[in-house]
């Protein structure tokens, strides 16, 4: 491949990987776009579910194997924080690295790129000596100082005080993500690969964690990690939607009217 003023580009393979909703699919479609449109080629392993709309953009394919598919990988119930790391993020983690090595092994691979709670994939990677990256289309996962966790529910802390509840509500991640430690020890183990003292360390050893949200908008970290970058919104109009609709009468004489109401603050 060559640019424009005739000097050679180097073109890469890449695979992007997906679990749970569309939700999650989009931005990462989204970035497959962008690397595409300078030449490069992306195939994505996802959910069997994603497979229209993966190939309605106009990618290669592939299913996962062995990992969880469906509700199984991405269960509705949350109400219990640590049991759904263990049964979504940790418990699968030697299926999920299973199916990249062997979809690593079947097309030459340069880089590896995954959603943020890919654990596995990241496993999977570092296995067979491939680059990787976590693209997060949302807040960090991993835990920065002073900067509020995910799911906290907290503000920019301003005061001691605040900034004690933000390094509390890090702690309770942190113990819910550690929780299920062994279980990655022992696939990273499985896998040739060194274990890790905290889980959190899975996204320092990655080459690149990508915030798919703008920095201005996030909260401010005391200090990044190198390998942090903002990226800004990934935001594409998916295959499946469609032109919004009027639900009445679209005719120029037909009256509208608008209705608020005036709600009284409650002291």
């Amino acid at each position: 491949m060559r640019d424009c003023e005739g000097g050679s580009v180097t073109s890469y393979n890449f695979l992007f990987a997906s679990w749970g909703t569309l939700g999650n699919l989009s931005p990462l479609l989204t970035a497959a776009r962008r690397l595409r449109r300078h030449g490069h080629h992306v195939r994505v392993i996802a959910d069997p579910a994603m497979r229209t709309e993966v190939e309605a953009a106009d990618f290669e394919f592939v299913t996962w194997r062995r990992a969880p598919k469906g509700r199984a990988a991405d269960p509705t119930d949350v109400s219990d924080l640590r049991d759904r790391m263990r049964r979504v993020v940790f418990e699968p983690c030697s299926a999920y690295a299973a199916d990249i090595r062997d979809e690593v092994g079947r097309v030459p691979t340069d880089a590896v790129l995954g959603l943020g709670l890919l654990f596995g994939a990241a496993v999977g990677a570092q296995a067979c000596g491939v680059p990787f990256a976590f693209l997060s289309p949302h807040v960090s996962i991993r835990i920065l100082p002073g900067m509020p966790p995910a799911t906290s529910g907290l503000g920019q802390p301003k005061t001691p005080a605040e900034r004690a509840k933000v390094r509390a509500a890090s702690a309770a991640l942190a113990a819910a993500m550690n929780a299920s430690l062994p279980i990655l020890n022992r696939a990273r183990v499985d896998f040739g690969l060194p274990v890790l003292s905290d889980a959190m360390d899975l996204f320092d050893q990655a080459d690149r964690v990508l915030l798919a949200i703008s920095q201005a908008f996030d909260f401010e970290a005391d200090a990044l990690p190198g390998s942090f970058r903002y990226i800004g919104p990934l935001l594409d109009v998916p295959s499946w939607s469609r032109s919004w609709q009027a639900p009445w009468s679209t005719r120029p004489d037909c009256p509208r009217a608008v209705i608020t109401a005036d709600v009284e603050p409650v002291d």
